[in-house]
C-alpha cells in the first residue's frame, strides 16, 4: 500500500510578526481519502501547538450555523443525529440526518 500523500499547499498571506501566533498553512489533498486520514489523526496533536480543520467555505460555514439549532433539537430528544454534506451536489448542500431513536 502507498502511504505517500500527494497535497498543495501555500501559506496563507500575511507577514509574520514577533508575538504574533505562526501564520496559516493551507493545504489542499489531491485525495480525499489522505484528507479524512490527516483530520480523523489529529487527537495524536492534543497538547502541542498544531491545530486544525476542514476549513469550509463562507456558504458552508453559513449553512452549517443554520443547521446547527436542528442538530442540537434532535441530539437532546435522544436521536443520533450528524450533519452531512449531500453527494452530487453543490458543498452547501448540507442536510441534518436524524436516526429516531426507540422509544
Amino acid at each position: 500500500m502507498d502511504q505517500t500523500l500527494r497535497l498543495r499547499g501555500h501559506t496563507v498571506l500575511g507577514h509574520f510578526q514577533k508575538g504574533r501566533k505562526p501564520k496559516k498553512t493551507a493545504v489542499k489533498f489531491l485525495k480525499f481519502k489522505d484528507g479524512q486520514r490527516i483530520l480523523s489523526s489529529t487527537k495524536k496533536l492534543k497538547g502541542t501547538n498544531i491545530h486544525t480543520n476542514e476549513g469550509f467555505s463562507d456558504v458552508v460555514q453559513q449553512r452549517r450555523r443554520e443547521l446547527l439549532p436542528k442538530l442540537k433539537a434532535a441530539e437532546e430528544k435522544g436521536d443520533r443525529a450528524s450533519l452531512r454534506i449531500l453527494p452530487l451536489f453543490s458543498a452547501a448542500s448540507l442536510a441534518v440526518m436524524i436516526k429516531e431513536s426507540p422509544q
